[in-house]
């Protein structure tokens, strides 16, 4: 109702929806990592030389003057060796080239002499590569020599050759016990290889970790994405000549209701020689939450990706290089996200048509004129977003009159930015928005046919804000609303409605109750009368009562009918009763028709209230009769 107690009816058009296409545009394309091993550990390995005094003199043309269990001075024997030694190192390993490593050597003199520039020559059977060359000046009697040796790109084969050269210096009144001995001692240790085969203990082979950044999102900056459905695959390959077990984890992937991120372990391999193996696992991330924050949650766009891979202890020997890789490509299949939160960037769209006018079909121009009219567009948005709208024109057409079109002119609507409000969640509240006019009785009167329009829509705010989101499917939705007063007071605004009737009713009836359940869908009180019509037509009787149809509730937010989760209007049910005896049931048994007859009234409270076209009122007729006998 209006101030004036009369009744505006409202024509309303559903117009464009705006959305945005962040959900659309979320990368679905696969992505892929070749990782190759970051590192390869080896277990030291030892081994040793042992030569006593005698079998070092053996070797010497002086030897023979030296006896056991003498003391006696010993001249200087310069230029003698060991007989050379062959190391197998082949339970341990075949071959093995090093990124790094050391070969410590450890040499305890056990003779009643000093050792002068003792050369530890170790050398590699095969491909006859010396491994290691080293001298040390000077050895006292009874002491140990510490050495430590680079082996950084050496490649050592299982079988070596060592060989040791050196100078014995003279003794002055010397026990001669040749069961003295010479221990050298090579520890191959600090093992970074490049590549070996060998028996490799249990090790982390693999280690990456990476932000995996989302493409193509323009000025967005996402931080969260809830998927409605979709398919990720993991396809690996390696070409480890071993038994891969590898954890692939996205540290910000949630399954529904789950604290716990998405983390799988799987085992791949182990691979032929000078070949790879396949592996494919597939997953379903319908509902997972992806937390687009990055490693440190301080970034935007990123997902978190961790990948390690690990061999474990055989006790077999198996190649492995630093250039074998573990291949993974991820691919998503049937991806729809169903929910964003973060910045959703700006988006312009312009919005424009020519909507058919109904509520005019039956009344020629020219034979109605309003002093009073209403345009308005109510904005509805379900985006966590506000933004503006700027109505560019709004122009209504009837080529029967002259003239055929008018533009709308109202410098408080056209033209202008007008700032609609984002939504709000848990639970998802839209919020309304309502722009119009009062001045559109030029465009009204001319009956229109049709009405074009034209505005445009800024979705996003001028502050940068991560608190931003939006669902699948939700839009800023947009009404027109042709608002005309009518020349009825609440007093007499009534409707009416006429159905067939063909009641078959017993002789013995004597009285009784008809019963009309009613469900309201007008926001006012009505009375309800029951007319009976009889063959030609004419009133034959009438039932009233004193009962009210209750008015349905008004939404304070949208100023219409309360609706529900279904989007419907939510009627006000009311039961009302009409008595009847024997001699009006006759006129009833014989009416053809009946004619429900709503009569409006204002609210109690005095508010006002608008008719909207899409509103309407049920009715059910129930019998309840008494019989005599």
């Amino acid at each position: 109702t209006n101030s004036d107690q009369s009744i505006s009816l409202v024509y309303t058009q559903r117009l464009d929806s705006v959305g945005l296409n962040v959900l659309d545009t979320f990368s679905a394309k696969p992505f892929e990592r070749t990782a190759k091993l970051n590192s390869l550990v080896l277990d030291e390995v030892k081994d040793s030389i042992k030569v006593t005094l005698g079998q070092l003199l053996k070797s010497s043309p002086l030897g023979f003057l030296i006896r056991h269990g003498s003391r006696t001075s010993t001249p200087e024997l310069s230029g003698m060796s060991f007989q050379p030694t062959t190391l197998n190192l082949k339970q341990y390993f075949e071959t093995l080239t090093l990124r790094n490593g050391q070969m410590a050597i450890s040499i305890y003199n056990g003779y009643p002499v000093s050792m002068k520039n003792v050369n530890l020559r170790l050398t590699n059977v095969e491909n006859k590569e010396v491994v290691v060359d080293t001298t040390f000046l000077l050895i006292p009697s009874k002491s140990t020599a510490l050495g430590n040796i680079g082996l950084a790109g050496k490649t050592i084969e299982g079988v070596l050759e060592a060989n040791v050269k050196l100078d014995l210096a003279a003794g002055n009144n010397v026990l001669i016990d040749t069961n003295d001995f010479v221990r050298a001692i090579m520890t191959v240790r600090k093992l970074d290889v490049q590549e070996a085969t060998a028996i490799f203990p249990a090790q982390s082979v693999i280690k990456d970790t990476i932000d995996i950044e989302l493409e193509n999102m323009g000025s967005r900056e996402l931080d969260f994405v809830v998927l409605e459905k979709g398919q990720v695959r993991i396809v690996a390959n390696s070409t480890l000549e071993d038994v891969v077990y590898f954890t692939y984890s996205l540290p910000g992937v949630y399954a529904p209701g789950s604290t716990t991120s998405f983390s799988v372990n799987n085992k791949i391999g182990p691979a032929p020689a000078n070949g790879s193996v396949p592996g494919v696992w597939e997953y379903d991330f319908s509902g997972y939450t992806l937390d687009l924050r990055g490693q440190k949650r301080n970034s935007h766009n990123k997902l978190f990706s961790d990948l390690e891979g690990r061999i474990q202890y055989t006790g077999k020997k198996v190649n492995l290089s630093l250039q074998d890789s573990f291949y993974v490509k991820i691919f998503t299949t049937g991806i729809k996200p169903k929910y964003a939160k973060g910045y959703l960037g700006d988006t312009i769209v312009t919005i424009s048509d020519t909507v058919a006018v109904a509520a005019f079909d039956k009344i020629p121009a020219g034979n109605i004129n309003f002093e009073q009219a209403k345009i308005s567009i109510d904005l509805e948005n379900e985006l966590g977003v506000g933004g503006k709208v700027n109505v560019n024109n709004i122009t209504a057409f009837n080529p029967t009159y002259n003239p055929s079109k008018v533009e709308l002119i109202d410098n408080n609507l056209i033209g202008k930015d007008l700032v609609i409000t984002g939504a709000t969640d848990n639970p998802l509240k839209s919020s309304h928005t309502n722009i119009g006019t009062s001045n559109a009785a030029p465009i009204i009167n001319i009956s229109p046919k049709s009405i074009s329009y034209r505005a445009e829509v800024k979705v996003g705010e001028p502050v940068k804000s991560y608190d931003n989101f939006m669902y699948n499917e939700k839009f800023v939705k947009s009404t027109l609303n042709i608002e005309i007063p009518l020349a009825f007071r609440t007093n007499g605004f009534q409707l009416s409605d006429t159905v067939d009737l063909s009641p078959t009713f017993s002789s013995d009836l004597k009285n009784g109750t008809f019963t009309v359940a009613a469900r309201n869908g007008f926001p006012l009180a009505a009375d309800l009368s029951l007319i009976f019509l009889g063959e030609n037509g004419l009133p034959k009787d009438s039932l009233t009562t004193t009962e009210r149809l209750e008015s349905a509730n008004i939404d304070p937010m949208t100023k219409r009918v309360m609706k529900d989760a279904a989007n419907q209007y939510i009627k006000k049910t009311s039961r009302i009763s009409y008595k009847f005896d024997q001699s009006r049931l006759a006129n009833i048994h014989s009416s053809k028709k009946i004619i429900f007859k709503v009569k409006f009234y204002t609210q109690a409270d005095g508010s006002t209230a608008k008719i909207y076209d899409d509103y309407t009122i049920d009715f059910k007729l129930i019998g309840d009769f008494k019989y005599g006998m």
